[in-house]
């Protein structure tokens, strides 16, 4: 849903009242398409916009360790993102 920030998105990934389930450096989040090999990091920056990152790991890194938790892997990309924002 446009112009509605991660409203939307917590309404079917959140907890059960609708509510971010996870937090990335201080700003609502919320973890959706979740697998072993996949996940998607949902990140609300105001109360009208939001950015996804998703991570799949590839047949050559199904066996790195680094990428056995793939929404810690989403949820480091989203931090580098958050890092790149302009402010405001």
């Amino acid at each position: 849903m446009q112009r509605q920030g991660l409203k939307y998105t917590a309404k079917i990934f959140g907890d059960e009242q609708g509510n971010p389930t996870a937090e990335i450096d201080g700003y609502p989040a919320v973890h959706a398409g979740v697998s072993d090999l996949a996940c998607t990091t949902a990140v609300g920056v105001s109360e009208t916009e939001m950015f996804n990152v998703q991570f799949t790991a590839g047949s050559e890194g199904r066996n790195n360790p680094e990428f056995s938790d793939p929404c810690a892997v989403s949820d480091r990309v989203a931090g580098m993102v958050l890092a790149n924002l302009p402010a405001g």
